[in-house]
């Protein structure tokens, strides 16, 4: 109204609406171009097409305020007399603006001089714009990172700023970090956001959006950061005022650019370290070791002390059949599914007890490697206590978490210096595999339980051992092959109750007569008296030996 082309205007109508942004300009002389109006334009008009129907002057206000239009600037004089009552009451009630101009100003005039007006507000508010994605990118540039970020935008914009990330944690806030509660209640901020968004049904990208949003203590904005379509967290700006609307808005959503830049680098980071880290162990497991204190000074870059060596567990997960009328139907799931959430789980209990220790995957298993206390290390029994200790508490977390899979321990012993830590992953693997070999499922096997296997497990050349066993017990498994016989598993069973007819039994869930008929037939297929001391223990050796050829090839 204060542009020269408007003077001698008065402002007849809508007087609450004059606040409303005019994007466009245009003339309507003809009955139907309200059917092209857009929001936010401007229409003139000497209402000459409806100079004689007050109904379609109703309407024509009625479908104005409808479609959002900004304003309606009649002049009379010419084929009206003066804007009828009708027009300015009801543009009054509808808090429409209707302007009357003076007979004598071309409509050219007004065009120019409102377009002149809004090309120049849009070139300042482009330009304020690159002045706030300018001032966000050097806070970032100087090291500021996302508090910057948030501390920047409060100042440009005058409202508390946040940033959460995408699981709705408090990332970074401009004012104090308890102030945060006060405002708004975070979990719901990041449920009110998503309930808007699926009901946007103009958003045909199915990428999120900036959005005001109105909760109990006042509006506020909330645009996401998004890298490749991924959603990584949320700016939000507390208060909300209808005149700076759109230029917060813009603000916000350079913040979310710049932001978006700074989760990138971050990512990055954490990215290169992982890698970093995953050479690291590699080095460590596989005994890549030249230069001791080069390795040393590689685990100080990451935080990790390797002065004192480390005691190394491994563990890995079976799936469970499910079986119905007593056939198995298949898999659960797939194993690979389940390694991260093992992961996960393995990370916060071990973290709990030892803040130090090295937790990551290796192929379809997880490696751990534990800071072992100095009181625990001057004694090989409370050792071996604190680690198996350690490995039965993940074993019960991952049990009760994660009941679809079976978990298997390994723990090799401790050694002193980084050198042997590859020796110690070894001896995990032989305890993990010997393990789910001799034990079955589920258990937890230190490298000192194996017993005699150990012995085994130091012959270089398997074939000697299998030769061995096969020597003795080769007549048997032909025969339990042939018939469909279980004789090695009752001779198995037999030996290690002591040769007890009773305690075998039960064990098998067969009757005592049953255990001593099959005893008879083994005796006489191997050809052998069990009451033979050295006999027996060639044979308890060979079933032993069978085991471990199980386990290792």
């Amino acid at each position: 109204m204060k542009l020269p082309a408007f003077k001698g205007a008065n402002l007849v109508a809508g007087e609450k609406g004059r606040f409303k942004v005019i994007k466009y300009v245009d003339v309507m002389e003809v009955p139907d171009a309200v059917n092209w109006v857009r929001e936010q334009e401007m229409l003139l008009t000497t209402a000459y097409a409806i100079k004689n129907d007050a109904k379609a002057q109703e309407d024509l206000i009625i479908k104005l305020a409808e479609v959002k239009a900004s304003a309606l600037c009649i002049k009379p004089g010419r084929f009206i007399d003066r804007i009828p009552q009708k027009i300015i009451n009801l543009a009054e009630k509808l808090d429409f603006p209707v302007i009357e101009l003076p007979p004598e100003v071309p409509y050219i005039d007004i065009i120019n001089q409102v377009l002149s007006r809004i090309l120049s507000k849009k070139t300042s508010f482009l330009e304020t714009i690159n002045k706030i994605h300018n001032t966000l990118t050097d806070a970032v540039l100087e090291g500021g990172g996302l508090q910057a970020i948030c501390s920047k935008l409060a100042e440009l914009t005058g409202n508390p700023i946040a940033i959460f990330s995408s699981s709705s944690r408090i990332i970074a806030f401009s004012g104090k970090q308890g102030e945060i509660c006060q405002l708004t209640d975070q979990l719901q901020l990041i449920k009110e956001y998503g309930r808007y968004d699926k009901c946007d049904k103009h958003n045909e990208t199915n990428s999120p959006s900036t959005r005001i949003l109105e909760s109990e203590r006042g509006k506020f904005i909330i645009t996401p950061i998004v890298i490749e379509r991924r959603l990584y967290g949320f700016l939000v700006m507390f208060g909300y005022s209808h005149q700076d609307s759109e230029l917060n808005i813009k603000a916000l959503e350079q913040g979310a650019v710049v932001a978006a830049l700074e989760f990138l680098k971050d990512k990055n980071v954490q990215e290169t370290k992982k890698r970093i880290m995953k050479d690291l162990i590699n080095d460590l497991l596989e005994g890549n070791i030249s230069n001791p204190d080069v390795l040393q000074e590689r685990g100080r870059y990451l935080g990790w002390d390797l002065k004192k060596g480390m005691q190394v567990m491994v563990a890995d997960i079976e799936e469970r059949h499910t079986r119905y009328n007593g056939k198995e139907e298949g898999n659960i799931g797939n194993v690979q599914e389940f390694k991260n959430p093992l992961l996960d789980i393995v990370k916060v209990t071990v973290k709990k007890i030892d803040p130090g220790s090295i937790i990551t995957d290796k192929s379809e298993r997880v490696v751990i490697l534990i800071n072992i206390p100095d009181d625990y290390r001057r004694s090989p029994n409370n050792l071996y206590s604190y680690t198996k200790g350690i490995a039965v508490n993940i074993q019960r977390e991952v049990t009760a978490n994660l009941n679809e899979v079976n978990i298997n321990l390994g723990i090799g012993r401790y050694y002193g210096d980084i050198q042997n830590i590859s020796k110690g992953y070894k001896e995990a693997l032989e305890a993990l595999n010997l393990g789910k070999g001799i034990l079955g499922p589920g258990k937890v096997v230190h490298f000192d339980d194996l017993g005699v296997y150990k012995v085994m497990l130091d012959v270089s050349d398997k074939r000697i051992l299998k030769n061995f066993a096969l020597k003795y017990l080769q007549p048997l498994i032909d025969y339990d092959e042939q018939y469909g016989s279980d004789l090695i598993t009752t001779l198995e069973a037999y030996l290690k109750n002591d040769k007890k007819i009773s305690r075998t039994a039960d064990e098998l869930f067969i009757h005592r007569n049953t255990v001593r008929y099959r005893i008879d037939r083994i005796n006489d297929i191997l050809g052998v008296d069990l009451e033979d001391g050295e006999m027996l223990f060639n044979i308890y050796f060979s079933l032993k030996a069978l085991k471990v050829i199980d386990s290792t090839y």
